[in-house]
């Protein structure tokens, strides 16, 4: 049996404009749109105005309506999500864990629970939180589940209920921590392909690559976290190597060839350590020894 371990808690987000910059920004627009009715309308009469001041206002108005929808709709997802939490935080009762003996009536009333928590975390399916509480509930009944089945008597009816009980938890926690998984790498990485520098891209996608690995404890033959780690730790080499090369282009700009040397040195280490079979790793390789070759070249003449 797997041994079910905790994982890394979820990174909160900020969300969207804040009202300052929202309604500064929707009076820039108002503004640029009364302008340009103006000029558009550009006759020189008075009632230019009219049209121009009611298409302002329009904006405006719109922009105040679309921020307070999408700010309810958020609310009401948050409201959501902190109810799908307080109900998971429900079911870790002490008496889960402390019971001297779970019952089959309390095995199935468990069971019942995790399996209206797992609907729930499906609903808010975008949700990591919900996924990850699910099986860390899971865990924690897998546990239980464990310590009864070493003490139950044989040919006691609690066998088949909690047979039954471990293969229907160990089904949720794998469904939903590969779902916990894929949700926040997917996120990390969109970030670390957004990131303006090289080494928040590498720290985000390190923290995507310890995702991964939380998850492979539990599930190390799983195909698609073996391919998420080489494609992320692929990721991370090539952000290291593309760095180098560029601090090692510097370097000789400068006149510094050792330095420039070193650098090119550094990124054939990192590209040795990218998956085998990769045909711009062997591409990769054969530019930088060519350029290496030049360097020392260049330092003999």
């Amino acid at each position: 049996m797997h041994r079910y371990r905790k994982t890394i808690p979820n990174r909160t987000r900020s969300y969207w404009l804040s009202a300052s910059n929202y309604y500064v920004m929707t009076v820039a627009i108002a503004l640029a749109v009364f302008f340009l009715v103006m000029w558009l309308l550009r006759d020189g009469s008075e009632e230019a105005f009219i049209p121009a001041g009611v298409s302002a206002s329009a904006v405006i108005v719109s922009a105040v309506i679309v921020r307070q929808a999408i700010i309810r709709n958020h609310q009401l997802r948050n409201q959501a999500a902190r109810r799908l939490e307080s109900n998971l935080v429900a079911l870790k009762a002490p008496g889960m864990i402390k019971e001297k003996k779970l019952s089959i009536e309390q095995n199935a009333s468990i069971l019942k629970e995790l399996k209206r928590k797992s609907d729930a975390a499906i609903v808010l399916g975008r949700y990591p939180e919900g996924h990850r509480e699910v099986f860390q509930l899971c865990g924690q009944y897998l546990e239980v589940n464990e310590r009864e089945m070493q003490t139950v008597n044989p040919g006691s009816p609690r066998i088949a209920a909690l047979r039954r009980g471990r293969e229907i938890a160990e089904d949720y926690h794998r469904r939903h921590m590969l779902k916990w998984a894929e949700i926040e790498t997917t996120s990390l990485l969109a970030d670390a392909y957004a990131a303006a520098k090289s080494a928040e891209k590498v720290e985000l996608a390190g923290r995507a690559l310890a995702i991964i690995g939380s998850a492979s404890v539990n599930y190390p033959s799983d195909r698609k976290l073996k391919e998420s780690a080489a494609a992320i730790g692929d990721f991370i080499v090539k952000v290291k190597v593309k760095s180098l090369i560029e601090r090692a282009v510097k370097a000789e700009t400068k006149g510094n060839v050792k330095l420039a040397a070193k650098h090119f040195t550094s990124a054939l280490t990192e590209l040795n350590k990218s998956s085998d079979g990769n045909i711009d790793k062997d591409d990769a390789v054969q530019k930088i020894k060519v350029e290496l070759e030049r360097l020392a070249n260049s330092e003999l003449q």
